[in-house]
């Protein structure tokens, strides 16, 4: 199913602009059309499977997280302007509000490498606690 698009992600890696990939498409009403391909990285050996963890970056806000954002505060469930603390009362800020986090302009730490603290068996997939925790511990530093 879908073997242009698994073409082109193929070539994709053949050209090195990846090294793996997870592809899902989810569509109301349909089949899922699931698959994997590549290593973890251009010098390791390990493929990518279902279980693969990925360290979300800013392309990965652009195509995802941004889009479902900008549909909920359509829909009226939050606002750009609110602060995160009405979302996360744990966080760091009062004064720090959603459209600052997509901004990078909330004082957080620009990168951390939380999949290691899940690789070390620190957290497990789905624990939302410790990942605010640990933003929370990383803004003070």
């Amino acid at each position: 199913m879908f073997p242009r698009s698994r073409a082109f992600l193929a070539e994709t890696l053949a050209q090195k602009q990846a090294s793996g990939l997870a592809f899902l498409l989810r569509r109301p009403g349909a089949k899922d059309v699931e698959f994997y391909l590549g290593t973890h990285s251009h010098t390791e050996a390990t493929p990518v499977t279902a279980d693969s963890l990925f360290d979300l970056a800013s392309v990965s806000k652009i195509l995802s997280t941004v889009s479902l954002l900008f549909a909920a505060e359509s829909e009226g469930r939050f606002a750009f302007g609110d602060p995160v603390r009405k979302y996360f009362s744990d966080f760091p800020s009062t004064e720090t509000t959603v459209l600052d986090l997509l901004n990078h302009r909330s004082g957080l730490p620009a990168h951390e490498q939380f999949f290691q603290r899940y690789q070390k068996g620190e957290a497990k997939l789905g624990d939302q606690r410790p990942l605010l925790s640990w933003i929370c511990e990383s803004s003070l530093k």
